[in-house]
């Protein structure tokens, strides 16, 4: 009995401690597990009102009129982005542009895990009444849960900033805070230590909400003050940051570049420019890509020189605009063979090995430079033929009539575009004497008074190819 209980209660351990594991997995998911079907959204800071709430499909929610709620007329396609509005508490304008991947709730958290989900555990660590992932997100206002709402007041002053940003998710990272306090001291460190102008006025808005003991409902109007301060109406254009030079290839639609810029708020981008009908551009990655594929050889732009000239603009939620202007070169592509034509070249036997043959026709090297002529066929080693076409005698070929009186070879032509269709390359040898020739004494015997041209006899010839006979009496 004893040794079954102990069975049972280390089957209990284990299912224990697998759970724990289990929990802290979860609240480390990826947040697009808590994805709901409900086309409403809630916008809180305090509750957000009149800001423009899109979805990944371009579809706009309609702001219902109170308490942050926004409705989408169809199921929503995350992320979700927030831009613009006021809070309704203060109807002070709302600055951050936020994200959410899943749920319900837009909110400063949701945005900071929408892009680092790896926060998500230091987050439900420090925050009382907070156990898992879908607390962490869940509407404070509603459920009235002071310190979740002072951390997300604490992250909507820290990512305002790219440079708090970057050091509070770094801080916040290497860290275990146990308590929303622990959260306060990494934010308050980091704007001491920054170059920030605004020190003094957030390190106030800070000891506000860590001070602040109300409702959560009231918490917007009691920091009004304070957050009136560091809201500022936004006149900064986005600053494009892409390159003003490119090159592609000819003969393709892929994307060139992706326009990047700098701005607080989501931006989105179009073209102008003399050559900017010639592109596209996605109206939120910025990505660039011709409408239909250029051709290096007839060049469509304004300047007839296979530069096209565009101009980019972005322009962020709040109507601040900028352009930048940019250059698109034309790459050459090899897409055109060398083109070979037929030849026939002749010879002497017994000719010298490196001897010149003569040249193979050639009518076009392409659009790009040949990188070789392969020669093939029965007796291809006695000859060599460079890139320019130019056909010599081997080392240590026998040219010789009787063995062989003609080669009849194949040719191609190969450049960046590829190889050439095939030709025939005709090298005939002549013949020459090489045997002296060998005679013997002859006696012949005529009549006298015998005619003009009359035949007379045959000089005896043993051997030899008789190329001129010269007769001396």
């Amino acid at each position: 009995m004893k040794k079954l209980l102990n069975i049972i209660i280390l089957i209990f351990a284990i299912t224990f401690n697998s759970g724990c594991f289990e929990e802290e997995d979860n609240n480390t998911q990826n947040l697009d597990s808590l994805q709901e079907s409900s086309t409403k959204i809630v916008a809180i800071d305090g509750y957000i009102k009149d800001a423009t709430l899109t979805d990944a499909s371009g579809q706009r929610a309609t702001y219902t009129g109170s308490n942050g709620e926004y409705e989408f007329s169809s199921s929503v396609a995350y992320p979700i982005t927030l831009d613009g509005g006021h809070l309704e508490g203060s109807n002070l304008e709302f600055d951050l542009s936020m994200k959410a991947n899943s749920g319900e709730v837009i909110s400063p958290i949701t945005t900071l895990l929408a892009d680092h989900p790896d926060l998500a555990q230091k987050l439900i660590d420090s925050i009382d009444g907070v156990n898992d992932l879908e607390g962490l997100l869940s509407n404070y206002i509603d459920s009235n849960n002071s310190d979740l709402a002072k951390i997300s007041q604490v992250i909507y002053i820290m990512i305002k900033d790219n440079h708090l940003k970057n050091s509070f998710i770094s801080s916040l990272s290497s860290s275990e805070p146990k308590s929303i306090e622990e959260v306060f001291n990494i934010a308050t460190s980091i704007v001491d230590s920054s170059s920030s102008n605004e020190k003094v006025e957030l390190n106030s808005f800070l000891t506000t909400i860590n001070s602040y003991s109300g409702s959560v409902l009231d918490m917007e109007s009691a920091i009004s003050d304070e957050k009136e301060v560091l809201v500022k109406e936004d006149k900064t254009p986005p600053i494009i940051t892409t390159s003003s030079t490119f090159s592609v290839d000819e003969n393709t639609t892929d994307i060139i570049s992706t326009a990047n810029s700098i701005d607080t708020h989501s931006v989105t981008y179009s073209l102008s420019g003399v050559d900017g009908y010639r592109f596209k551009i996605d109206l939120n990655t910025g990505a660039i890509s011709f409408n239909t594929p250029p051709d290096y050889e007839n060049h469509q732009d304004k300047g007839a020189d296979g530069t096209y000239n565009i101009t980019i603009i972005a322009t962020d939620s709040v109507g601040n605009s900028s352009s930048k202007d940019i250059a698109i070169t034309v790459l050459n592509i090899a897409d055109t063979v060398p083109i070979l034509a037929d030849t026939t070249l002749s010879i002497e036997e017994n000719i010298a090995n490196g001897a010149t043959v003569g040249n193979l026709t050639i009518s076009d090297i392409g659009d790009s430079d040949i990188s070789s002529i392969t020669l093939s066929g029965t007796g291809y080693e006695n000859f060599n033929i460079s890139n320019n076409g130019a056909i010599t005698v081997s080392s240590g070929a026998n040219i010789d009539y009787e063995t062989t009186a003609s080669y009849t070879l194949s040719v191609i032509a190969t450049n960046s575009a590829g190889d050439s269709d095939r030709v025939n390359l005709t090298i005939d040898i002549v013949d020459i004497a090489d045997v002296v020739p060998t005679l013997s004494d002859t006696t012949l015997s005529i009549e006298e008074n015998i005619a003009d041209s009359a035949t007379v006899g045959n000089l005896t010839i043993s051997d030899g190819e008789i190329v001129r006979l010269i007769v001396s009496l």
